[in-house]
């Protein structure tokens, strides 16, 4: 996670792209563990859209409303123009773009904040993001089954949260072995271990 936070905090934008499916820790829940960690640097605050299935127009609605200005054209350009020119008159804001499909792809640059004075981090199941330089790309993969059982082993021995083997063995793959989301599930299951006998079993799920 500490290249994603470096990242936004130094260059103003990064994504987290090929995430499929993960049981409750998806790409989203990675966005959300990320803008946890550095909200405070962002005195403008954090601006939060799901793009989903929705048309860039809708998505710059929602950002023109939380920006509390006004779009009187429905060219995508010119609405990004005005878009920009709020978020420069903002104090530094972090704007995350979450769930960016295929149909939105080519049109991202019309979402995209200036930067600086804000950064963008974006959460997408593609890599091919228009308007975002590749090195800023952070794209996860899963480990294979021996070596992602071990890291959540190695990581949950480090947070004195003992388990049993074949339910280690279940949550990494649950989670396909990837390790930033076998990261926080370690880190999950110490937080509930301080309150429950039995946290392995929750420590994946919402």
């Amino acid at each position: 996670m500490e290249r994603l936070t470096q990242q936004l905090l130094v260059g103003g934008e990064a994504a987290i792209a090929g995430v499929r499916g993960l049981g409750g820790l998806g790409k989203t829940e990675l966005a959300i563990a990320v803008v946890q960690a550095i909200k405070g640097r962002f005195r403008g605050g954090v601006i939060w859209l799901e793009c989903g299935p929705l048309d860039v127009l809708v998505v710059q609605g929602r950002l023109a409303q939380a920006l509390g200005v006004e779009l009187k054209t429905n060219d995508l350009a010119g609405r990004a123009d005005v878009l920009r020119l709020a978020l420069r008159a903002r104090k530094e804001t972090l704007v995350v773009l979450d769930d960016v499909r295929l149909g939105q792809l080519t049109q991202i640059k019309y979402l995209l904040p200036p930067r600086p004075p804000c950064a963008v981090l974006v959460t997408s199941r593609r890599d091919d993001l228009v308007g975002l330089p590749p090195q800023s790309i952070m794209q996860l993969k899963e480990l294979p089954d021996v070596e992602g059982e071990n890291l959540l082993a190695a990581l949950l021995a480090d947070a004195n949260v003992s388990g049993d083997a074949k339910l280690v063995q279940a949550i990494a793959r649950e989670l396909e072995n990837i390790p930033l989301a076998l990261e926080l599930a370690a880190g999950r299951a110490a937080r509930l271990a301080r309150t429950r006998p039995d946290p392995l079993p929750r420590c994946w799920m919402t």
